[in-house]
């Protein structure tokens, strides 16, 4: 099983998710999500080291290469969300949801599909 990123490494992903999965050091650094950006010597080492813990991998392209996660969205947002769910509500779903419905601001729409989600899974585990 690959090592969960650290705080920095997520970043890393979700710019390389946000630029289709591949992207160059200074690509990743161009539309950082903070205000202050990190520089390009430690981007390039953040890189280097998911690439040595698997989570990362790069090809030439040109003079630079190209980094691209070896991990998928998806499946690293469910296993955040197991983490939250086990450390911050002892595995209780129902509070994590409650906490969640009362903490954001759904829209009617939102609304709407969360319950027509619940309903759907009601259904499936009823059967």
């Amino acid at each position: 099983m690959k090592p969960h990123p650290t705080a920095l490494e997520q970043k890393v992903l979700h710019r390389l998710w946000d630029l289709g999965g591949t992207a160059t050091v200074s690509e990743v650094i161009e539309g950082w999500p903070d205000r202050e950006k990190p520089g390009y010597t430690t981007v390039l080492k953040v890189l280097q080291n998911m690439e040595a813990k698997g989570l990362a991998d790069h090809e030439r392209s040109g003079r630079a290469y190209r980094y691209r996660s070896l991990l998928a969205k998806d499946k690293v947002s469910r296993g955040r969300l197991r983490e939250l769910l086990n450390r911050f509500y002892s595995g209780d779903a129902l509070r994590l949801v409650n906490a969640l419905v009362e903490e954001v601001d759904l829209s009617p729409a939102e609304a709407r599909e969360i319950r027509r989600i619940l309903a759907a899974r009601a259904k499936e585990t009823a059967e």
